[in-house]
């Protein structure tokens, strides 16, 4: 604000972990204080959802109204009566405003001397994909950093989710190193906050200087240390880079971690919880006529919890490349075999929209079928499963089966196949769902 007061304009990246408080600390407090001091300005505030906004904006706009402190130091600052919404709202006679939208819509035909770019991502599904992160780098460098003012603060806080997404794509135009290096780009400035084991720059005081200081989790004053242990174990450590580390690591082969999946003898040493068979069933003229067709394949899985931590359990794998009679008669064997007890679950996708029909003809009168709507993109849907993998909680009943379902892992996504894989990601995301399916044992009962 200094610079900004002699005509600098500047800009900041602030990446933060999920929940550490950088909303509240810019979003929240800082446009009614920048209104403050400078009344004839204008304030954007843009999120990737515009209801966002619109409370920040809001808060924003409250303070300015009826907080005792903001009047102690702004006395002469008040709502304009004729401009006081959330979504604008400006200061009584000034020029002054703030302006609240999304990041797609409403940014075009305004301007800015602050604005804050809170959030830019929605999930890790939209971080996934190609055609997203495109689009939004579009709007960000073409619709938002385009509305600021000749002397302006720009200012993007967000919880990084990938190598390439806006920030990430920010960082390579200031570093001389990469070869998309623009010496003209904006200068951003980019403050890394990590979750663990990281440093701060901290204001003494008594001497009014920085120093650094290290930490060993960043709001120990919130969360207690198991809080982010078991983030850690619950993100993995693709996630864990990215949303705790902020630091988004690209994603390689071998994406499931093998190596600690425990194998079993006997079917004894599984719980006694409920099972279910989850179905991805290859049916399609262009699935079976391929030079290398899909495979019909059922894992008959379970899905736990212990002290709040996800455990897989899979006891069978069916898999089978057989014209559509023979195929349905191996899956009518199958669901015998498991008995009245397991629930049969098949994906219902738009590549799959006929399966959910097909299965019901081949199980009529044994068993109800029921669908699942799986369209989420594969590596997305399976996120939440690898820090099961790779903390271990993977259990597996020893059988003929297990090489070929271990190759097809060990090969995804870049493998030609991936039935197997969709059974384990479509049974997370079906006892996610169902959450009286899902039993806690306890240290106890399996250890």
């Amino acid at each position: 604000m200094e610079d900004f007061r002699n005509e600098k304009s500047t800009f900041l990246i602030i990446k933060v972990p999920f929940r550490h408080g950088k909303s509240e600390i810019i979003s929240d407090f800082l446009p009614e204080h920048f209104l403050g001091e400078f009344p004839d300005k204008d304030v954007m505030i843009v999120t990737y959802a515009a209801d966002l906004a619109y409370g920040f904006s809001g808060f924003a706009r409250d303070i300015v109204k009826n907080d005792e402190h903001f009047h102690e130091l702004y006395p002469d600052i008040h709502i304009k009566h004729t401009m006081g919404g959330i979504q604008k709202w400006g200061i009584e006679g000034h020029t002054g405003k703030c302006i609240a939208s999304g990041l797609t819509s409403g940014i075009t035909g305004k301007g800015y001397a602050l604005g804050i770019l809170d959030d830019f991502c929605a999930g890790r599904q939209d971080a996934e994909s190609q055609v997203i992160r495109d689009s939004t780098w579009n709007t960000v460098s073409n619709d938002f950093l385009s509305r600021r003012a000749p002397i302006s603060i720009t200012i993007i806080l967000a919880t990084p989710w990938h190598v390439d997404d806006v920030i990430g794509r920010i960082e390579q135009c200031i570093n001389p190193k990469s070869d998309k290096y623009n010496p003209k780009f904006p200068p951003f400035q980019v403050v890394t906050l990590p979750a663990m084991d990281g440093d701060i720059m901290v204001h003494d005081y008594d001497t009014g200087e920085l120093k650094r200081a290290q930490y060993k989790f960043l709001f120990p004053e919130r969360f207690p240390p198991e809080w982010y242990e078991q983030q850690r174990a619950t993100l993995g450590e693709y996630g864990t880079a990215s949303l705790l580390q902020c630091n988004p690591q690209i994603r390689g082969g071998r994406m499931i971690k093998l190596n600690k999946i425990q194998y079993h003898d006997t079917i004894a040493d599984f719980p006694k919880v409920m099972f279910t068979r989850l179905w991805d069933l290859a049916h399609t003229e262009k699935q079976t006529q391929k030079n290398d067709p899909d495979w019909t394949s059922g894992t008959l899985l379970a899905y736990t919890q212990r002290n709040g931590l996800w455990e897989l359990w899979i006891k069978d794998v069916g898999r089978f490349r057989e014209d559509a009679p023979q195929r349905d008669r191996m899956i009518r064997a199958v669901t015998d075999k498991d008995g009245q007890g397991v629930p049969i679950v098949i994906e219902s996708s738009v590549d799959s929209k006929d399966a959910y029909k097909t299965m019901r003809e081949i199980l009529m009168g044994k068993r109800i079928v029921q669908p699942l709507q799986t369209g989420k993109d594969k590596v997305v849907r399976m996120s939440p499963v690898l820090p099961i993998f790779e903390a271990g909680n993977v259990h597996v009943l020893r059988s003929e089966w297990n090489y070929d379902w271990l190759r097809e892992l060990n090969d995804f996504p870049s493998g030609s196949h991936d039935d197997q894989v969709d059974n384990i990601s479509a049974g997370f995301m079906w006892y996610e769902a169902n959450a009286g399916a899902v039993i806690s044992t306890s240290p106890v009962a399996f250890s």
